[in-house]
């Protein structure tokens, strides 16, 4: 049965708890304390060849939707596969195969799940086209080129590190250069990039640029260092600390914030969830990534003085949603390991590797369960082909292949890009394949929209 709207108040845009005494979260808000909101967002995310469609909206979502709707209203959601597909089922707000009737009282996601009757079908690429090519000058004693990525217009960041202040140089998807970013980290989005500084700046910021390099917007995060992470919903995900060489001793208060920013650099949300102790010591110390729940996982490394009332030498993680509410408490995951990874799962959740460690957490769940096996160590994971696909690429320096393999969101294997003349390889926002020279790290070639 569907249900009437109560209210909408205003169009559809297509295109793209409480917290404990422990646990302080401060997200900005127009209403009064306890108030109801003024307005609540539904957020339709489409995965495979279907689309959602809600009368009372007039919506017909084939990617992905943005409703604001009045907080108490009713919606009914109906998934709708193309002839040569099923749908398979929703996720977030709404579970199982029947029509999705909401009452919507906050903000929610819902995810519709298609399956094509091939699995593989629109996953590889016809063919690879002729790639743009770029070369970085010479970057000096000390300094080397290493990652790349890309924003989901096609605009291509490629980074000088070492010595000195980290700075991506930026292409315009032709390959002319454009401008060049002094960040450590850069987090691409639809139009543009977020992006900052992490041990490097005793005073954070997140920045915002777009795609051709103009400063937006200058948000300021702390303690320091921090890192800086992606959103599957759009937007980043700062982690700040002030645990750094334990200035606060073994038994002070380690803060560590979780910053949630939209894509427009909005804040949405800031949490503590810190505690006594100094775990992290690593450059690598954490890492995070934003679900397409809108849930957040952080997980970090207990350094040699334990922390958190956690022994040391192990990896703790927890789950935090979008408004900054912890949903889970710290968990013991795994053993200390070099260059811990977070992957993100088509639908929601993560996959969490530290070593020879791999579990897979749903989201705002501490409970693991087995991952795809496809997933192996020292490889990272993109989601491609709007929503539908996996990437897996050799993480440069760690893994010895140099190939893409491609897989269907059930874990079909379909395709190998093989690239024997490349090295380093990268999956920017748009689904660009970027490579860099195997005789020059600072020459890239890219294809564009590639995997889009």
């Amino acid at each position: 049965m569907r249900a009437a709207v109560a209210g909408v108040v205003l169009a559809v845009a297509c295109g793209r708890g409480v917290p404990s005494n422990s646990d302080v979260a401060v997200g900005p808000s127009d209403s009064p304390p306890g108030a109801a909101p003024a307005s609540a967002i539904v957020r339709v995310l489409v995965r495979g060849p279907g689309s959602v469609r809600a009368a009372e909206l007039s919506l017909d979502c084939r990617q992905s939707c943005d409703a604001t709707v009045q907080p108490g209203s009713s919606l009914g959601l109906a998934a709708v596969p193309d002839p040569t597909a099923t749908f398979q089922g929703w996720h977030g707000a709404c579970s199982g195969v029947a029509a999705c009737d909401l009452s919507v009282t906050r903000d929610v996601v819902v995810i519709a799940e298609f399956r094509p009757e091939d699995p593989c079908a629109g996953i590889a690429p016809s063919e690879m086209g002729a790639p743009v090519t770029a070369a970085l000058p010479d970057p000096g004693e000390r300094r080397y080129c290493e990652g790349a990525t890309s924003d989901g217009q096609g605009n291509v960041g490629h980074l000088v590190d070492g010595m000195g202040v980290p700075v991506w140089q930026l292409y315009a998807p032709d390959g002319t250069a454009t401008a060049r970013i002094p960040a450590s980290y850069l987090v691409p989005e639809e139009t543009g990039f977020h992006g900052g500084y992490g041990s490097q700046s005793p005073d954070p910021t997140m920045n915002v640029w777009n795609g051709k390099g103009t400063l937006l917007a200058a948000h300021p995060v702390g303690p320091s260092p921090s890192w800086f992470f992606p959103a599957r919903t759009g937007g980043s995900v700062v982690v700040s600390t002030d645990s750094w060489n334990c200035p606060n001793g073994p038994r002070g208060h380690a803060t560590m914030n979780v910053w949630r920013f939209d894509e427009t650099g909005n804040l949405v949300s800031v949490v503590d969830i810190g505690g006594v102790g100094c775990p992290v010591g690593e450059s690598d110390g954490v890492v995070a990534l934003s679900d397409e729940l809108d849930n957040t996982f952080v997980a970090i490394l207990v350094d040699g003085g334990g922390g958190f009332g956690f022994p040391e030498h192990r990896v703790l993680a927890r789950w935090i949603s979008r408004e900054g509410a912890p949903l889970t408490p710290w968990m013991d995951v795994a053993p200390w390991a070099q260059l811990p990874q977070v992957a993100p799962i088509i639908g929601g959740g993560v996959v969490l590797r530290a070593g020879d460690s791999s579990a897979f957490f749903a989201s705002g769940s501490s409970t693991p369960s087995p991952p795809p096996d496809f997933i192996p160590k020292y490889h990272d994971v993109s989601i491609v082909r709007g929503g539908t696909a996996y990437a897996v690429v050799p993480r440069f320096g760690w893994a010895r292949d140099h190939a893409i393999e491609l897989y269907a969101s059930d874990g079909t294997h379909c395709a190998t890009l093989d690239f024997p003349e490349r090295t380093g390889l990268y999956i920017g926002a748009d689904g660009t394949v970027i490579a860099t020279d195997p005789h020059d790290l600072c020459k890239a070639s890219w294809w564009p929209h590639l995997l889009r």
